[in-house]
């Protein structure tokens, strides 16, 4: 479930080596180790939008480590109880795309 927490901890095979040269390596395990960061269990764990740009900036160059990341389970009781209510409303998305001109 915790795939890339796993592998970033473990520092092994977390970039696909088809992504090629390894200049940007530290700045792809960055862009984990924020990610990671910002799914933490406890809100006061994770950082700022403002942190979470100076840290991708590299404007913060000592990052913390992430703790395992926090996720709901859900059982199957409950699962089954939610898809019986006819009370939630539909979620619509639309997409915009921009092109130059």
């Amino acid at each position: 479930r915790h795939i890339a927490w796993k592998l970033w901890n473990e520092r092994t095979s977390l970039i696909d080596p088809i992504l090629g040269d390894p200049y940007h390596e530290d700045k792809i395990l960055r862009c984990f180790q924020v990610g990671l960061l910002c799914v933490q269990e406890f809100a006061e764990e994770r950082p700022s939008i403002s942190k979470v740009i100076s840290m991708l900036n590299g404007d913060i160059s000592d990052l913390p480590d992430p703790r395992k990341p926090g996720f709901a389970r859900i059982s199957k009781e409950a699962s089954s109880s939610l898809e019986n209510q006819q009370d939630f409303p539909t979620n619509h998305i639309s997409i915009t795309d921009f092109s130059g001109r």
